[in-house]
Parts: C-alpha cells; structure tokens; sequence
C-alpha cells in the first residue's frame, strides 16, 4: 500500500473513530449549565456517590433504615480533570419544609471529601470562576462563590 493509501486509511479510521464517541465527556457534563443528574445505575457517577455515601448507609443499616436513595452527577468546577460530585438525597428521605439535601464533594485521592450541603433540588454552574472555581446558582436563586475551602453566598 503506498504512502497515500496509508495517509487515506488513518483519515478514515480517525474520521470513524471520532464519530463513536459519546457527545459528552464520559466522566462529566458541559463546563456550565443546569447539572444533569446520570440516570446510569451501573456507571462512573454512582458508584462514585455510592462511595462518598459509605458511612452514612451504614449508619442507616444499624439503625434499621433503608440505605439512602439519591440522584448524582459530576462537573469539573475547577478544571483538574477530576469531577467534583454532586449528590441530590432522594426527597421522600431528605426533603424538609426548606428543600431537600443537595451535596458537592470534592475527589481527594480514593476517596470524596464534602465540601457544601444546601437545601436545594438542583443547581446550575455558571461560567463566572473565583479562585479557579466555578460559581454555583442554587434553584433557591441564591449564588455560590468558592472561597478556598467551600462555596458561599
């Protein structure tokens, strides 16, 4: 095969190869936007949550309560690659007269680390960054700044 025909093959094959790929990043959403929650039960994101929830769930056990039931989603808010996870509780277990439990965890190492909790039901990361870090807009209206260890009003 000549030098041409090679060229032409790696095209095609780079041109096929890109066409498969998801439309989003297989470990997170867009960079701002409305968080999506990953509806995969098996997948990346809940597996994460499911870690970051690990003592809390065993709490539960022993007290004789169901394991906690929630919606997750990751977004890299500061641009390391590493997606900090948000954890929406389920609301017939964490919803109150002030909304329902909303986390963000934050990656460190193995592990996820807390890093806010909020009454909220979803939120939106807006382009705007402090510190590197993207701001949050609760569904309350209420905006989050990050201020070097967690996110404030």
């Amino acid at each position: 095969m000549g030098t041409l025909h090679r060229r032409q093959a790696g095209v095609a094959l780079l041109a096929l190869s890109l066409a498969l790929l998801p439309d989003r990043p297989l470990l997170s959403q867009p960079a701002f936007g409305p968080v999506a929650w990953d509806t995969d039960p098996n997948g990346e994101t809940i597996r994460a949550a499911r870690s970051a929830l690990v003592a809390e769930n065993a709490e539960a056990r022993r007290a004789g309560q169901p394991e906690l039931l929630f919606r997750a989603a990751r977004v890299d808010l500061n641009g390391d690659r590493r997606p900090e996870l948000f954890v929406l509780l389920d609301p017939d277990q964490a919803c109150g007269t002030r909304g329902c439990n909303l986390r963000l965890y934050r990656p460190e190492g193995s592990r996820f680390v807390l890093l806010n909790t909020w009454d909220a039901t979803s939120a939106t990361v807006l382009q705007s960054r402090i510190g590197g870090w993207q701001d949050i807009r609760l569904d309350t209206g209420q905006i989050y700044r990050w201020t070097g260890r967690l996110y404030a009003p």
